[in-house]
């Protein structure tokens, strides 16, 4: 998981040069910015999320909740209840 975290810049780089960017790749851009610790990379992702994710998509990602804390091993399951939670709101 550690690598996957270390990963989401070189990730995002990718995607912000990819076709149809950014609302080809909105599930994509919610996922980093709730697994990146990166604050600069978060504020550009919230700003295009403003821009271009449908509201419910917004307010997702407004909640304060984070899928990945820190940098130990999250456990799976805290993940996918985190997920489900979103998608209440």
């Amino acid at each position: 998981m550690s690598q996957f975290i270390e990963s989401l810049p070189d990730y995002f780089n990718t995607v912000k040069n990819s076709d149809g960017f950014p609302e080809k790749f909105i599930n994509d851009l919610f996922l980093i910015g709730k697994c990146s610790a990166d604050t600069d990379c978060v504020k550009e992702i919230r700003q295009l999320l403003k821009q271009h994710a449908s509201q419910d998509i917004q307010n997702a990602f407004k909640c304060r909740k984070k899928l990945i804390k820190g940098e130990k091993e999250p456990d799976m399951r805290d993940v996918f209840c985190v997920l489900c939670e979103y998608a209440r709101e």
